[in-house]
């Protein structure tokens, strides 16, 4: 990313929906150049748009961060585990007392927590513990829904 593509990455992140011609004109650039741009981004996987919900907003959801301790040393294997399953918002390898961290989101309450840790990632193996962090209250904390979460919103009665 270049200097060109971080201001319009800068410009989208405090408006998704900004118009092309909007950013450029922001930026002192054509919304060609915005456009062809961004495209370049969005293709190297570099830059998503996407739509970010406050789920303090949303009643019986439950936002939950998770220390994990592995008993092996498959990071790179064991976060691409973690990160799949559909409750996941993201997962990343960390330094300090745990190997990684995971961002999780249930619609149901306190009672997805437990299943997903019960039933779910303790059968995954390789896990040596787990510490869990319910987020109380939060302040600029948008998330990106996980897999999960749409499909309990399209399609509820099947949840």
């Amino acid at each position: 990313m270049d200097t060109l593509d971080k201001s319009i990455a800068s410009a989208l992140s405090e408006d998704g929906r900004a118009s092309f011609s909007d950013v450029g004109a922001k930026l002192g650039i054509t919304d060609p150049t915005v456009r062809s741009r961004l495209n370049k981004l969005i293709a190297a996987e570099e830059v998503k748009i996407s739509c970010l919900v406050d789920f303090s907003q949303i009643r019986g959801a439950v936002v939950a961060l998770l220390g994990i301790r592995l008993s092996g040393y498959k990071l790179e294997e064991k976060m691409k585990q973690i990160a799949k399953f559909d409750e996941v918002a993201w997962c990343a390898v960390v330094t300090g007392s745990y190997d990684m961290m995971a961002e999780v989101v249930f619609t149901d309450g306190i009672q997805g927590l437990y299943e997903f840790l019960a039933l779910k990632l303790t059968k995954m193996g390789g896990i040596r513990s787990t510490e869990t962090f319910v987020v109380m209250a939060s302040q600029n904390k948008w998330i990106l829904l996980p897999s999960g979460v749409k499909k309990q919103w399209l399609n509820p009665k099947s949840a």
